[in-house]
């Protein structure tokens, strides 16, 4: 009867929470840029209409922007800022062409190209994203949205060599969902169709009754990498309370077990680490890459499998691995070769090293899981001691009787149960 109230009141709460969200007013500014003068694209204009149209049917009310100069877009931002308070739901939303540099990324508006000449004059002739969160963010707003459609190539060929791809993570983003057509530091498709693969995927979710945004989102990351071959694989940042619903429909809400059990989500292998908090090269090519994910889980469930803690050779692994950068082929022999490494080992890493294990006790216990993990139960017991003189004597003495047991499997058992028993009992001596 205690978990059914239980049960109860998180639904209610879980309730209470959409509710609470479905009924502020819903705010949208979006910006669809494609007549530029040099790197012109072909589906802004019509990406913009598309999600206007879509958030217009859901409630917002929307600004729209066609192919805006940089006056414009500043104005708009600066005039939605102030339409922003506690009580709203605030989206931003921008399909062009838009580049990174020292770690900012910069909305470009129309009629900025022959302004700039090198990386340094984008702060002065585009629009920075930053600017844009942080008016959002002043504004007080409950909870906001941040839909960026913007990284294809940059259109900026005399300074290319001084940029980097695609855009770059943003980070402290409280209260607001941050979203990108692909990783970052990567490059989104424009598409061969009227929209680009990820608006169009972008907008056919959110009409989607009941599902929850985040979850809304890992339908658009499906359907993205499907269509691209795997090649775009759009990516996301939240830091939001409670569940926000595009679409509140008649229908029961849509929760993670349906989403797991959905065709859509078959071909989606998931990582053993969060692909939304991912911040080096190494870990956004596993987030891209159904193999490498895969390989990482396998990893991950044999390591956690056997070892209790995660100790310095499999940190030392992870670094190797981390020095691998963007290079699938060798994040793959990197993992195959601690997945065989862990397939062959079948013991829990004591407290010490084992690759510098110096006698024939350590030995043994490297090769039994059962001491092993004696050796870390006494340890634990042994760190939480104060550490006194006669401890310390005592366990010098008790290590050199351990010692003597050389393979005695049996010797060194009794030696750290009756180690163990006396640090429980507050004994110094062993």
């Amino acid at each position: 009867m205690k978990k059914l109230s239980q049960l109860f009141v998180l639904t209610l709460f879980c309730f209470y929470t959409s509710s609470v969200l479905a009924e502020r007013t819903r705010l949208a500014l979006v910006i669809g840029n494609a007549d530029y003068a040099v790197g012109q694209l072909h589906n802004p204009v019509n990406d913009v209409r598309l999600v206007a149209s879509t958030l217009r049917s859901l409630g917002f009310q929307v600004t729209m922007l066609e192919n805006a100069s940089q006056e414009a877009m500043e104005s708009a931002v600066n005039q939605f800022g102030q339409s922003l308070n506690q009580n709203t739901v605030g989206l931003f939303y921008f399909s062009g062409h838009g580049v990174q540099h020292d770690g900012q990324n910069y909305l470009v508006p129309i009629g900025a190209m022959g302004k700039i000449s090198t990386a340094g004059q984008l702060r002065y002739k585009t629009v920075n994203a930053g600017f844009i969160l942080d008016t959002m963010k002043q504004s007080g707003s409950g909870l906001n949205f941040f839909f960026l459609d913007a990284c294809r190539n940059t259109p900026f060929k005399s300074f290319t060599r001084s940029m980097h791809s695609g855009l770059a993570k943003i980070d402290n983003a409280e209260g607001t969902l941050i979203a990108f057509a692909t990783a970052p530091g990567k490059v989104a498709w424009d598409g061969n169709s009227n929209n680009s693969p990820y608006t169009s995927s972008l907008v056919k979710w959110m009409k989607k009754p009941n599902l929850a945004v985040e979850f809304m989102l890992k339908g658009v990351r499906a359907d993205v990498k499907k269509q691209t071959n795997g090649k775009q694989s759009p990516w996301y940042e939240a830091s939001i309370d409670g569940n926000f619903y595009f679409n509140v429909g008649s229908k029961d809400i849509v929760n993670e077990s349906s989403l797991n059990n959905s065709n859509s989500f078959a071909n989606i292998s998931t990582p053993s680490f969060d692909c939304a908090k991912a911040k080096i090269a190494s870990e956004y090519a596993i987030c891209e890459s159904d193999e490498l994910s895969k390989l990482d889980k396998q990893m991950s469930d044999l390591y956690y499998s056997k070892y209790s803690i995660l100790n310095a050779r499999q940190k030392q692994w992870q670094q190797k691995r981390n020095q691998c950068g963007h290079s699938k082929h060798c994040l793959i022999n990197i993992y195959q070769q601690r997945i065989h490494e862990l397939s062959l080992k079948n013991v829990v890493d004591p407290s010490f090293d084992c690759s510098r294990a110096s006698n024939l006790t350590e030995n043994t216990i490297c090769n039994s899981d059962e001491l092993a993990k004696l050796d870390n139960q006494m340890v634990r017991e042994f760190n939480q001691k104060n550490r006194t003189k006669w401890l310390i004597e005592s366990q010098h003495r008790w290590l050199s009787s351990r010692d003597q047991c050389g393979r005695d499997v049996s010797c060194i058992k009794n030696a750290y149960i009756r180690r163990i028993n006396s640090l429980k009992t507050s004994e110094t001596y062993p």
